[in-house]
């Protein structure tokens, strides 16, 4: 310093990590912008993490403050790795613990989408999370929290969209931290609750599945049929032929019933609870009002039982009607017991 007698000694200059966000936010939960590829390919938004484990990723695309920046539908990989070396820089050191194939959801809302990973990812507090999203050219799928700028954010990615999780430094676009392009973090977070189980059913036929086995009335739950029989799963209930009116050939296929037992299928004018049914004996009552009784049957020795045309004409469908069907079946000792249960319902929508 200026006026100072010479001497000697020594100092110590400690550099600190860069900080690391244990199994909380680095993001508000709100985007200023959004970052993707001008060429397009596979762009990966990345946070380093202190979780000694994670057992569920959350992220969000494209950016509330500009939409159309994402679409829905792109493909999707979530990725949690342990980070070796503890340096902060996920192009040395990552090992591939846990992926989940997904699809963008929810994209320009800044809604956070759940993943689950399978029986948690150890990464014994020092790790990473990802999301490598399927980029067209002209889309902008990584939301960027500019208020909360954050060292642990970085941005991988592929030109030619063959970004390898396993060698994230070999895309062509390389790894660089956020503070180099625009300091930020990215709506990216770890094990910030669970994820709520959804219902996963499907209708191979003209009809939409709804009201699964969720908040069955003795925690005999099912997500991918009706609530769970004696047979420990739910029973299903699916369509066929067509919604036309004039052919007035739908079908009803029910399956995962009790063998040989009466099963009578229904249909209402409306669907309950907002779709989501009421508990009713072993099962929900998923549809109501103007409710009408089809035939009774009884199931097959398979656990399956059919109704195949005159359904439109029996409950007077007009074309643009919408109709929703269940399936009641007896189960003589249910898992509740009391000796009835009910399948998934599905909606038909008639046309001409």
């Amino acid at each position: 310093f200026p006026g100072a007698s010479g001497g000697s000694g020594s100092f110590t200059i400690t550099v600190e990590d860069a900080p690391v966000i244990p199994c909380v936010a680095a993001d508000d939960g709100g985007s200023e912008n959004a970052l993707g590829l001008s060429a397009g390919g596979t762009i990966a938004m990345l946070h380093h993490t202190d979780c000694d484990v994670v057992d569920t990723v959350h992220a969000a695309y494209g950016s509330a403050a500009f939409p159309g920046t994402a679409s829905d539908g792109r493909a999707a990989d979530i990725y949690v790795w342990a980070d070796s070396d503890g340096d902060i820089d996920p192009g040395t050191g990552l090992a591939l613990l846990a992926s989940v194939s997904a699809v963008t959801t929810n994209a320009n809302t800044d809604i956070l989408n759940c993943y689950t990973i399978a029986g948690g990812a150890v990464t014994a507090g020092d790790g990473w999370i990802g999301a490598a999203i399927e980029n067209p050219a002209g889309e902008f799928p990584c939301p960027l929290d500019m208020d909360n700028p954050w060292d642990g954010a970085w941005i991988g990615g592929d030109t030619t969209g063959n970004l390898d999780p396993n060698n994230l430094g070999a895309g062509d676009v390389g790894l660089i931290p956020m503070n180099f392009i625009v300091p930020s973090a990215f709506l990216l977070r770890a094990n910030e609750g669970a994820c709520p189980i959804v219902c996963e059913l499907s209708d191979s036929g003209p009809g939409d599945a709804f009201c699964c086995g969720l908040g069955c009335p003795c925690s005999n739950d099912d997500n991918t049929a009706g609530c769970a029989n004696s047979g420990g799963a739910g029973g299903t209930l699916g369509s066929g032929g067509s919604t036309g009116v004039l052919a007035d050939d739908l079908e009803m296929h029910a399956s995962g019933l009790m063998l040989g037992q009466p099963v009578q299928l229904f249909s209402a004018r409306d669907a309950l609870n907002g779709g989501a049914g009421f508990p009713f004996i072993d099962g929900l009552r998923c549809t109501g009002v103007e409710l009408i009784r089809h035939d009774i049957k009884l199931a097959d020795a398979t656990g399956a039982a059919s109704w195949v045309g005159s359904l439109g004409s029996e409950a007077g469908m007009v074309p643009g009607d919408e109709r929703h069907f269940q399936v009641f079946y007896r189960d003589a000792v249910s898992a509740c017991g009391t000796g009835a249960n009910t399948t998934n319902a599905t909606t038909v929508t008639f046309s001409p």
